[in-house]
């Protein structure tokens, strides 16, 4: 028997539109925007495509969800989450109350949107998530924003352990580069291309945001 991978397996056409959501992972100031305690630079590219989206999605009524990453202002929940990355423990990035945890300016929730802290890159674990889509009937996630290797590939997988099919944007998710732990050096775009490939390949549908946009859009749902 051939062996499909996953983003074969499962088409477009054959999802349900009205039991689909988007979530918009940690595209808040801290990692979306310049001005950041945790830039990621290629985010920058995806913030027109991922506004785009979330427009074509409250156009069809399918619900838009985000999902931000913040720790309390006494840094109690950061676990080792915070011993991590430096800017996290030193509370000079994701605190609540501060204008980091803010949305980018140009992807600010609309009326009906749907906004939940997490404290892990996995956007399920300890949050109201699955309470939400449950409440919402869906049974398709469209998964965007930051960081690709990182929240965005640990919420996919747990998506895909809850039997959650996650529908990932391909130019809508962005990678940082890996530094070298005894394995080599990679690139932000090395490190985007394989992240997309093994999730692909077992775990995720791919697709770019004019082909999810297209699928929102039509009437019939259809590719």
């Amino acid at each position: 028997m051939k062996i499909l991978p996953f983003t074969e397996k499962i088409h477009l056409s054959s999802l349900d539109l009205e039991k689909t959501g988007l979530l918009i992972v940690d595209m808040n100031v801290d990692f979306s925007h310049e001005s950041g305690g945790m830039f990621v630079p290629t985010s920058a590219e995806i913030v027109p495509r991922i506004k785009r989206l979330a427009a074509a999605c409250r156009e069809r009524q399918v619900p838009v969800i985000y999902a931000v990453h913040a720790h309390r202002k006494d840094g109690s929940d950061m676990g080792l989450t915070g011993r991590y990355r430096e800017p996290i423990w030193d509370r000079k990035a994701l605190v609540q109350g501060t204008p980091g945890v803010e949305i980018h300016p140009e992807l600010q929730p609309q009326s009906g949107d749907v906004v939940f802290f997490k404290q892990r890159h996995n956007a399920f674990h300890g949050t109201e998530l699955e309470l939400i889509l449950k409440e919402l009937k869906l049974e398709s996630l469209i998964i965007a924003g930051t960081v690709t290797q990182v929240c965005c590939e640990s919420t996919v997988r747990a998506a895909f352990f809850r039997d959650i099919i996650p529908l990932l944007v391909t130019d809508g998710v962005a990678a940082l580069p890996l530094p070298d732990v005894g394995y080599g050096a990679f690139s932000a775009e090395d490190v985007q291309r394989f992240t997309l490939t093994k999730l692909g390949a077992v775990y995720a549908k791919l697709a770019s945001s004019d082909q999810l946009c297209d699928w929102i859009k039509d009437t019939s749902g259809e590719n």
